[in-house]
């Protein structure tokens, strides 16, 4: 492996735990948003868990009218580790087939 394939690789990692966190973060919002309409609504929502991909990455609580939220970090560490390397094989497939076709011709 050289070393710009080995950057390389690094700078994917990294871009997959970015938007991994960028996708937490606006389900986490959105969370905080859901819980908000429906505190106030008919429906007095005072607990909700944010999910993504059936990992709850978030809860949710209604304390005096303020939501207050809790981390649970161990489901984000697996979001962020499998959304790199997601990230990471579809960059080196996408990379691969196109060398292929530049050696091709």
């Amino acid at each position: 492996m050289s070393n710009k394939q080995l950057s390389r690789i690094i700078i994917e990692i990294v871009a997959g735990i970015g938007i991994s966190v960028a996708i937490c973060a606006i389900a986490i919002s959105l969370g905080y948003s859901h819980i908000y309409k429906a505190y106030y609504s008919s429906a007095h929502l005072k607990n909700y868990d944010v999910k993504l991909l059936g990992l709850k990455i978030y809860s949710l609580t209604m304390v005096d009218g303020k939501a207050q939220g809790l981390p649970e970090n161990s489901s984000m560490m697996i979001l962020g580790f499998v959304g790199a390397l997601i990230f990471v094989v579809v960059a080196e497939v996408v990379i691969f087939c196109r060398e292929r076709k530049k050696n091709i011709k």
